[in-house]
């Protein structure tokens, strides 16, 4: 389960470092494309290895022997399960912040049509990646504060996860719609 977790942990680091970059690209249209791409990659990588490594250390550090049936919380023992929900809610609503205030910036600026539907391309995946990844964990996060049966608070646990396994599953038609509009966008522009 440990390699599971860090690309749990650096997927959510990455969209985060994404929104960033794209948020510093509309703001800052000149001066983005002068940063040297080794220094742009290792700041990235380093953010997503730190958050993943903070993953890597709940579950080192809370560890307890027990049986554990097969999903992304079960390495996370005790109170890291909390902290690692709360963790990764935290690099989501950043997430949603970033991706708004992206938004708002292209609108404030007059972005063209076209770059305005690529950004509400890119947009509506991140609603359904990091909306997914948020409910389930908020969802998990309840479960773990509320006095609940074992069975009941095992049942409603893989009935969060059916939030992330949609925001997942529905990428595929996602980017397929995507494409469409980003060839209608490119075609306005030749």
């Amino acid at each position: 389960q440990l390699l599971p977790q860090i690309g749990v942990a650096a997927g959510s680091f990455c969209t985060l470092g994404i929104g960033i970059d794209r948020l510093i690209s509309v703001m800052l249209m000149g001066t983005s494309r002068k940063m040297s791409f080794t220094v742009y990659m290792t700041i990235h990588f380093v953010g997503m290895a730190i958050f993943a490594s903070y993953s890597v250390y709940l579950i080192v550090a809370y560890y307890q022997h027990q049986m554990v049936i097969c999903s992304i919380p079960s390495p996370y023992h005790g109170r890291s399960v909390q902290l690692w929900t709360h963790s990764l809610i935290v690099v989501n609503l950043l997430s949603v912040v970033v991706y708004f205030a992206t938004w708002r910036a292209i609108k404030k600026i007059n972005a063209p049509q076209q770059t305005r539907r690529v950004f509400r391309c890119i947009c509506i995946v991140m609603i359904f990646d990091v909306g997914g990844w948020t409910i389930t964990m908020s969802v998990l996060t309840v479960i773990y504060m509320v006095d609940l049966t074992e069975g009941t608070r095992f049942s409603i646990h893989y009935i969060a996860g059916i939030f992330v396994n949609f925001g997942v599953a529905i990428k595929a038609a996602l980017y397929y719609w995507i494409s469409t509009e980003y060839r209608a966008a490119m075609r306005t522009v030749l």
